[in-house]
């Protein structure tokens, strides 16, 4: 079954640049990488992630039609089901690393899944890092950190913008490695938009934006 499926999703990217007939899908398992420029995909994933009104099309998540959803709706389902990291990382510099970690489920009141969490931990290799802080951290740490909080609730997809852009090579290759191990491990599909064409091979479903046109590759 689909977790996200758009269909002839319409969106404003820029004054009267559109991107049109925007019709994918995303399941269980899949890893979807989108090459495009930095608008265009952040645009894109915005109005996926109900921050940003369609022109035209349907957007839905498990066969139900979302793009009605009111406000309490969106951040229940932003709690809950899905999770978007992009290029900041948006850490609280007053809370330890573990603070941060759990920030959502304590202001969600859920309680936490010790044994979900140490997998977390392990799987990201960030267990020397609990007690820190972020001024204590390198890019690259604080990144890790950030996935971790954005799974923390166990999303059924994440949502990844331009968010490894700035990292050296070899820990762009690290950060995919570890995010297709927590898409194998904890069944959290993932959505990625990327100005870096040699990320395509980290994808299960491969998309371009050329010229405001949306094909598989």
């Amino acid at each position: 079954m689909n977790i996200i499926e758009t269909k002839n999703l319409k969106i404003n990217v820029n004054n009267d640049y559109f991107i049109d007939n925007i019709s994918f899908s995303v399941s269980e398992g899949d890893t979807l990488v989108l090459y495009s420029n930095e608008h265009e995909g952040s645009q894109l994933l915005k109005a996926i992630y109900l921050e940003k009104k369609p022109v035209d099309g349907e957007i839905y998540y498990f066969d139900e039609l979302i793009n009605k959803y009111n406000r309490n709706d969106i951040d229940e389902w932003h709690a809950r089901d899905i999770s978007y990291i992009d290029k900041n990382d948006y850490l609280f510099f007053n809370l330890s690393i573990k603070e941060n970690i759990t920030l959502p489920q304590q202001i969600n009141r859920v309680e936490i899944d010790k044994a979900y969490f140490n997998e977390v931990i392990k799987t990201l290799d960030i267990a020397t890092l609990l007690d820190k802080y972020p001024i204590d951290l390198n890019p690259y740490e604080r990144k890790k950190i950030s996935i971790a909080r954005a799974i923390i609730s166990r999303p059924f997809i994440l949502l990844i913008d331009n968010a490894f852009e700035f990292l050296t090579k070899p820990h762009q290759d690290e950060i995919f490695k570890m995010l297709n191990t927590i898409n194998s491990m904890f069944h959290i599909a993932m959505f990625h938009t990327t100005t870096n064409i040699n990320m395509l091979k980290y994808a299960t479903k491969k998309f371009v934006i050329e010229e405001g046109i949306l094909s598989e590759l």
